[in-house]
């Protein structure tokens, strides 16, 4: 019955926020009707689900509560949207009248030298597949185990960390540039997304390319003379993709449910796991106020102390790696092992305790509303950016949070990079 009750709650807190999210911006999808139904939807999935893993306790569900509520509130309260107040976007001179511009020269060279760092990679990865077939879990463990097990941090750097994040940047460009009926980098972004994932056999950046298509969409048809219609096509062209991968990691078609699921709630387990065993995952120890939640800004620092100093500090994502990376059951009547995915929240508790979640989300809803506020007053197309970044981060929440590493920092690094100021 208490079950019944959540379920019911979550759809009232939903419908409700949407109501009044239309009533005050005139608009039903922005960032907090989004972040409400990703949070609401896995919430209620991870009750109702039968795929044997362990059910989430009130306290999560409380903690979903606080970060749905502060996010509107915050967000309702301080967002520029408002009804009949949209951007007036000009197509001309790149798409914005703004002093910003994809640099197209640097973009293409950086990208370049990415794809020759990861080249390793990818040789490594046909050369598995020739050896031994399509297994992509094989090619991931092979790839993963040469960065983690490598003397050298700067092969981990150059080779994967690098490429990742060019990867990520340039998917943003291409995705806005497909919504915005512009060519350039549309074939580059999906090819260097599926290079990425034949290297690593992940399925991450196909994902996210499509958070990042949905999230430029959704930004650019909420303005005042401006509609789009979303290409199915691509998305469809990706899920597929996404399947195939999934099966040639050694999944069989008729679990494929099973395994969505399983990718989408098997967080909200893992941070039950973590919530009833603090001691493991360094919940014990002390706040680090802000250490992980600010690793996107941190990390990049830190790494140049260790390098050039040979300073002792741990680097933000160590603390979460340290015990994150660790498989954990989170089963019930048959053993499920589980990783990594401990949604945003436990980077949150682990830096402010019970406070986190409300910390964190305070933290993500006004960087969301300082880049739409940027967006409206400039219609500046590198505050764009940024913010389909970041609504990825929050479609990315229930999953993980996705700004701690040195992976996120370069991401913003080469985003900033890539937009060049126009001349006079």
């Amino acid at each position: 019955m208490t079950n019944v009750l959540i379920v019911i709650l979550y759809v009232v807190i939903f419908l409700s926020f949407v109501s009044i999210t239309k009533y005050l911006k005139g608009f039903t999808v922005l960032p907090n009707t989004i972040f409400t139904f990703v949070w609401s939807f896995v919430a209620i999935l991870s009750i109702v689900n039968n795929v044997g893993i362990i059910k989430p306790s009130f306290t999560i569900h409380f903690y979903i509560f606080t970060s749905i509520f502060t996010f509107n509130l915050i967000y309702l309260l301080f967002s520029p949207m408002k009804k009949n107040n949209g951007i007036e976007l000009n197509l001309k001179q790149t798409n914005f009248e703004d002093k910003y511009k994809i640099n197209y020269k640097l973009v293409y060279f950086i990208v370049f030298l990415s794809m020759c760092f990861m080249s390793v990679h990818i040789i490594t990865a046909f050369t598995t597949i020739l050896q031994y077939g399509f297994d992509m879990t094989l090619v991931r463990t092979i790839n993963f185990s040469k960065v983690e097990n490598s003397t050298s941090m700067l092969f981990g750097f150059l080779t994967r960390s690098v490429p990742v994040a060019v990867v990520t940047a340039v998917s943003i460009l291409g995705s806005i540039n497909m919504n915005l009926r512009n060519r350039k980098l549309v074939i580059l972004s999906i090819t260097m997304v599926l290079l990425y994932t034949f290297a690593f056999g992940g399925r991450y950046q196909l994902l996210n390319f499509i958070f990042f298509y949905l999230a430029s969409f959704l930004i650019l048809n909420n303005r005042k003379n401006f509609k789009i219609k979303i290409k199915k096509r691509y998305i469809i062209s990706l899920v597929t993709v996404i399947v195939i991968m999934t099966t040639l990691r050694g999944s069989e078609l008729n679990e494929l449910f099973e395994m969505i699921i399983l990718y989408f709630v098997g967080s909200l387990s893992f941070l039950e796991v973590i919530i009833n065993n603090p001691d493991n995952f360094g919940l014990s120890n002390g706040y680090m106020f802000g250490y992980l939640t600010f690793g996107f800004l941190l990390e990049p620092f830190i790494l140049a102390l260790k390098l050039f100093f040979g300073s002792s500090l741990d680097i933000p994502s160590y603390y979460f790696n340290i015990h994150a990376q660790t498989f954990y059951d989170i089963g019930t009547y048959a053993p499920i092992y589980f990783n990594n995915n401990t949604t945003m929240f436990y980077n949150f508790i682990y830096d402010f305790g019970v406070f986190g979640p409300l910390i964190g989300t305070l933290i993500i809803v006004s960087l969301i509303c300082f880049f739409e506020i940027r967006f409206k007053k400039y219609n500046s197309y590198r505050a764009l950016i940024y913010l389909v970044y970041f609504y990825s981060v929050i479609l990315n929440s229930t999953m993980m949070y996705t700004i701690t590493n040195i992976n996120s920092s370069l991401i913003i690094f080469f985003i900033y990079i890539f937009i060049k100021r126009r001349r006079a």
